[in-house]
């Protein structure tokens, strides 16, 4: 565990493959797909009570960035900590001192009410139920 940082990269990238149809999925000798870079090369440095934002256009990877960094999904290369913790070396310990809510959507799942999701993500993490209203 480091502990310098509240929020730090180094040069994180998250790659894609491209794919335009079924038969892309499966591998063929000597071809190889082109990568779409989402995140290429990002070094950041947040201090602790520092407010931080994310800026950009559609596309820029601002999405992929936080994702990255929750753990929801794994960098193609470089390295980043939250609260001193690897993102994947130690991705328990971070999802423990973290949590996010996007505004792109209702909720992780739309049909529950949002007390409804907060316990059941709540249950995910083994948080007791002290109200049951």
């Amino acid at each position: 565990m480091r502990e310098t940082h509240i929020i730090e990269t180094k040069d994180l990238a998250k790659y894609f493959t491209a794919s335009t149809n079924l038969i892309d999925f499966f591998p063929r000798a000597f071809r190889k797909r082109a990568a779409i870079k989402a995140v290429d090369g990002v070094s950041i440095q947040v201090e602790k009570g520092e407010i931080f934002g994310l800026l950009g256009p559609n596309g820029a990877g601002k999405t992929t960035l936080i994702k990255m960094l929750c753990t929801l999904i794994v960098p193609t290369k470089g390295e980043a900590y939250i609260n001193g913790y690897e993102i994947v070396k130690s991705g328990e310990m971070v999802r423990k001192s973290i949590g996010l809510v996007t505004g792109e959507e209702r909720s992780f799942y739309w049909r529950l009410s949002g007390k409804e999701n907060l316990k059941f993500f709540g249950a995910l993490y083994n948080i007791k139920l002290k109200d049951n209203k």
